[in-house]
């Protein structure tokens, strides 16, 4: 639930936005005056700039953070999801060679079944939580029920 606007907390959630995006700003500038060796540094100053700037902007209007959180929650926790699926997918490509060739047996595979256990329920509730609604939502909208109409 987001603070009402003369708040302390919303004013200081504003500012952090605010000094976010300067300290990114002076970042992308500095990093401006050797580019050849800080190529890096300067894009992402640049990102967390324009990633801040974006979270003040929709933070000082209600329309504007509702239609933000509206669209924004699904994206966010859908690629939450896959960063979940990638490193459920990854533990288990870097740990079953080791258990195959013999490497600690035992301790690779309580490892294995720990991490993928709560990777798995993790993305489970990630998706039950946060994202089998618009999902859903979606399909609905594409199929074109006749309750749409």
């Amino acid at each position: 639930m987001r603070p009402e606007k003369g708040d302390f907390r919303y004013k200081l959630i504003l500012w952090i936005f605010i000094v976010s995006a300067l300290l990114g700003l002076a970042g992308a500038i500095y990093s401006l005056r050797n580019l050849s060796s800080a190529r890096f540094m300067f894009y992402f100053s640049a990102a967390w700039t324009a990633f801040y700037a974006f979270m003040a902007y929709y933070w000082t209007d209600e329309e504007r953070y509702s239609r933000f959180e509206y669209i924004m929650t699904p994206i966010l926790f859908g690629v939450l999801e896959v960063f979940l699926l990638f490193l459920g997918v990854g533990g288990f490509t870097v740990l079953v060679p080791k258990i195959a060739a013999g490497e600690n047996p035992g301790e690779n595979l309580l490892a294995l079944i720990i991490a993928e256990a709560s990777i798995g329920s993790f993305a489970f509730f990630n998706y039950n939580i946060y994202l089998e609604e618009p999902i859903k939502e979606l399909f609905k909208k594409k199929q074109g029920d006749p309750e749409d109409r």
